[in-house]
């Protein structure tokens, strides 16, 4: 069996869009790849942070929808993203992140590696981790980052989620799941075959995905690799404009209506007095 290449995005909530835009491209200096909607309710921003060519395991997602309602931790759920950055870049990341008010926590060890866990402006806990590479994915570091290329975020090093109990979630990674795994047809098979109800396979025009959930309850995708981010866009122009799937086009005039505008990102320092 194929295995599953690593974690190719997370996804998760945000308030509202320029604020969102403002952090992770204005202060952690991530590519805005892609700019769409929420292809299940396209009066909703889909936004795409990455590095320069979008490649997969570098892109952290969002849907922001500003009447959210703050989220409530419990068990089932994702509780935290980590991004890679390079060795012995936690203190320069700690220093600018404090000049732009970013609660941060203390830097700690985890598995051998260095970590800086901060929450972004809408509540998500995130976490900066020293590796030494992107877990074998490719990077491509971007010339017009406001963070310089030696700082950069790398991309995807792994997410946190709370469970009740360990053991459910544990086997079905394993035994099911094979935890190297991701061809998606067969992977869908097994998650199926093993008592779960994955979704039919759905084409998200960039990525085609399936969706189920895990024991403890968290939602998992399935994403496949391709066919990427620069079929409907210049490799050098990612993210500029707002891009539809081709079945949302037609309704272009009327999603534009209700998406609020978005300004280049302009985070702006904390004054300290």
């Amino acid at each position: 069996m194929k295995p599953v290449a690593g974690l190719h995005h997370v996804t998760a909530i945000a308030g509202p869009a320029q604020d969102n835009l403002d952090f992770y491209a204005g202060i952690l200096g991530m590519s805005l790849v892609k700019k769409s909607v929420n292809q299940d309710d396209p009066g909703t921003y889909h936004l795409f942070y990455a590095d320069a060519e979008g490649h997969p395991g570098t892109d952290l997602t969002f849907f922001p929808w500003d009447q959210a309602a703050p989220s409530v931790p419990g068990h089932g759920l994702a509780s935290e993203v980590a991004l890679a950055v390079p060795p012995d870049t936690l203190k320069w990341w700690a220093e600018r992140l404090n000049r732009y008010g970013t609660p941060l926590g203390a830097i700690e060890t985890r598995f051998g590696e260095k970590a800086l866990p901060l929450t972004d402006p809408h509540g998500l806990k995130v976490a900066l981790v020293e590796s030494a590479a992107p877990r074998g994915r490719a990077f491509t570091p971007s010339a017009s980052s406001p963070v310089a290329a030696e700082h950069q975020v790398r991309g995807l090093h792994g997410a946190r989620i709370r469970e009740r109990g360990l053991s459910p979630t544990a086997a079905f990674l394993t035994e099911v799941m094979g935890f190297r795994a991701e061809h998606q047809q067969e992977m869908r098979s097994r998650v199926e075959a093993s008592g779960h109800h994955p979704t039919p396979v759905i084409d998200r025009f960039w990525f085609k995905s399936v969706y189920f959930t895990e024991p403890g309850g968290v939602l998992f995708e399935l994403a496949t690799e391709g066919p990427g981010f620069s079929v409907d866009e210049h490799p050098a122009h990612l993210g500029e404009s707002l891009v539809l799937p081709p079945w949302l086009e037609p309704e272009r005039r009327r999603i534009e209506a209700v998406l609020p505008p978005l300004s280049p990102p302009r985070p702006a320092p904390v004054v300290r007095r």
